[in-house]
């Protein structure tokens, strides 16, 4: 078990080091790699008897990992919302070429009908 805290404890801490360089595929990866641990770690935990010391030992490690998650919670939310600006941008600009050529389309309707 405390492999697998080290080994949480270390991926967590160079992402977070390097949160704002990670590409998706690294991001992925993370994720997966820590996914795997926590599983493996609550399969562990759950094996323990109540109370057990071991799970004492591990508290200032799982401290340190709230915090540094809360970091790279924070840095997932600045990617989301900058996705977010950005498929804004992308809808206003499909919804002004599309007024735009509902314009055309009414002029020419216009000139039709004055011709009449």
């Amino acid at each position: 078990m405390d492999e697998l805290f080290n080994e949480l404890l270390r991926i967590t801490e160079e992402a977070a080091a390097s949160r704002e360089q990670l590409t998706d595929e690294q991001w992925k990866a993370f994720m997966r790699q820590r996914t795997d641990l926590m599983i493996r770690i609550r399969r562990m935990d759950a094996e323990l008897p109540e109370g057990a010391e071991v799970r004492r030992a591990f508290k200032p490690i799982v401290e340190r990992l709230a915090m540094l998650d809360a970091q790279l919670i924070g840095q997932m939310h600045e990617v989301k919302e900058e996705a977010a600006r950005q498929l804004r941008g992308i809808h206003a600009g499909r919804r002004q070429k599309q007024a735009y050529e509902l314009e055309e389309i009414m002029e020419e309707g216009f000139f039709v009908d004055k011709r009449r």
